[in-house]
């Protein structure tokens, strides 16, 4: 019993310690944090309820899709025949509408907004666009191309009052359009504009070709730099076609400087003044219809001619090394008496050295504008020219080396130099009266004064080099065989002698005494006798 009760007591003794009365407080902090806990559920639990309405209002939706869907099929299967029949007349209306549309509809086609005229299709114009702008571009001598739907575009108009135009007339309006505005590519050199192109891929190939051409050493010598003396920049500008240049006309414009001419389309926002300094040039060389435009007058839409000179562009380009270099020879004048005034005469020809140098070159378009030489050698010297100048006078009788009209009188043309009755007819004949005076057509000695077969009486005068005249069918001499002439001294008279069908002049002209030429090349032979 006391081993039970001992047990009893021994299970009992902790039920014993378990409530303690002194605890109560924290009896109380537990119920605090149910609150907290409660509270800080609460927007959880009202997620919880709006999700739950939402995914039954989604669901009761869902529902009511279904059932339209299956009642419509439903409805549909009853009355597909009705439906078909309405389907299909609405097909045919539709269709005849689009028709009738089609008829009385066309395309106006255009060129950067500017309307060229109208065709049934599109495919009209389309089709013709790549022929056409090689045609544009072998006319300007600039390469052009049309793009549909970018500089030609198209627009669908009512027929009325409009003439279709056809292929050929397309391609015309097209290949030969006049007064075209393009975006072209303008070159500026330290920002003066100094050629128009198509487009920056040939402006950037010209830049680059420029310093090609300024840029080559010398053989043997080292480029250390090249590129342009100031800077060269590009930018667009609207022109009309005509203004811009052939890539060798800009090569020329940007080595050579020069002249060109800009077409350009006055905008709303420009004027006078912003024309002149947009293209670098003064307010007087622009032109509206050949005049000089006033400030007050330019408008948009109008037309101006703007006048642009440019400088060429300048390649600076220095070297070094070892090259061999032109020693130009020089010219010396000395005074002689053997020869008359206005005569000279090359004593001793001239004729350029050579000259081996090292050291650093530096040019600007090719031409040496510094040089640093730390070595010259000369390899060939040059040879002086000596040239002789004739101081004493001329006597009368010399031959000056041109030739005068060998009539004073009036005459005729009656056989000039050239075949006739299957042979050279070696001069030209002139008619006048017989007895009518002859002149020597240039100083020099008489050779002949004579019968001459055919030629009948016939005077000849040797000049400078060999060179002789010959005067035939003379009817009289006033000079003889040896006898020195003077240019313009009378030597005979006019007849009909030897091979004549009636009184003339036959005149020729013997250059060193070779083959005759045609005397109206070196004498106005055919023009009015107050000329001579």
């Amino acid at each position: 019993m006391e081993q039970e009760q001992t047990a009893a007591e021994v299970k009992e003794e902790p039920k014993k310690e378990k409530p303690k009365k002194e605890k109560k407080p924290r009896k109380e902090q537990s119920r605090f944090w149910r609150g907290v806990e409660t509270v800080a559920a609460a927007p959880i639990f009202l997620h919880d309820m709006i999700q739950d309405a939402f995914d039954r209002a989604i669901i009761t939706i869902v529902r009511s899709f279904v059932t339209e869907y299956h009642n419509a099929r439903k409805r549909y299967m009853a009355s597909s025949g009705e439906i078909f029949k309405a389907v299909f007349a609405l097909i045919v209306v539709i269709c005849g509408l689009l028709l009738v549309f089609d008829h009385y509809t066309v395309y106006e086609y255009s060129y950067n907004g500017r309307v060229l005229g109208y065709v049934r299709s599109e495919d009209t114009v389309v089709d013709l666009l790549d022929v056409a702008s090689e045609g544009l571009s072998v006319n300007s001598d600039v390469s052009f191309a049309f793009t549909a739907n970018d500089n030609v575009t198209f627009r669908r108009v009512a027929l009325a009052n409009h003439d279709l135009d056809t292929s050929d007339q397309v391609l015309n309006k097209l290949t030969y359009m006049k007064d075209i505005e393009v975006s072209a590519t303008a070159i500026y050199y330290d920002g003066h504009m100094v050629a128009l192109v198509e487009n920056e891929t040939v402006a950037q190939l010209l830049i680059t070709n420029v310093l090609t051409t300024y840029g080559t050493p010398d053989t043997n010598m080292n480029v250390v730099e090249v590129g342009y003396k100031r800077p060269v920049t590009t930018g667009q500008v609207d022109v009309l076609l005509p203004s811009l240049a052939s890539r060798r006309q800009a090569h020329e414009l940007l080595t050579q400087g020069g002249k060109f001419t800009i077409r350009h389309i006055v905008k709303a926002d420009e004027t006078l003044e912003s024309l002149a300094e947009a293209y670098d040039v003064p307010v007087t060389e622009i032109y509206e219809g050949g005049h000089t435009v006033p400030a007050e007058s330019v408008s948009a839409g109008e037309v101006v001619t703007i006048n642009k000179e440019v400088e060429p562009v300048v390649v600076r380009m220095e070297e070094n090394g070892t090259t061999t270099e032109v020693m130009h020879f020089v010219r010396e004048t000395r005074d002689t008496e053997d020869l008359y005034i206005g005569q000279t005469e090359i004593e001793q020809k001239g004729e350029d050295g050579l000259r081996r140098v090292t050291g650093t070159i530096v040019k600007e378009n090719g031409t040496i504008v510094q040089r640093d030489i730390s070595k010259s050698e000369i390899v060939k010297a040059p040879v002086t020219e000596i040239v002789l100048n004739g101081t004493s006078d001329r006597p009368k009788t010399a031959p000056t080396g041109k030739f005068a009209m060998p009539l004073h009188d009036s005459y005729t043309v009656t056989s000039p130099y050239g075949q006739r009755w299957g042979r050279l007819h070696a001069g030209v004949d002139m008619a006048c009266p017989t007895g009518t005076l002859i002149y020597a057509s240039d100083g020099g000695v008489v050779i002949r004064a004579s019968w001459n077969g055919t030629y009948g009486n016939c005077i000849e005068i040797e000049h400078n080099d060999g060179t002789y005249t010959r005067y035939a069918h003379l009817s009289g001499y006033i000079v003889s065989e040896g006898e020195e002439v003077y240019q313009g001294q009378e030597i005979g008279y006019v007849g009909s002698t030897g091979f004549s069908t009636g009184p003339h002049l036959h005149f020729e002209i013997h250059p060193y005494g070779g083959d005759s030429i045609d005397p109206s090349s070196v004498l106005p032979i055919y023009g009015d006798e107050d000329d001579y």
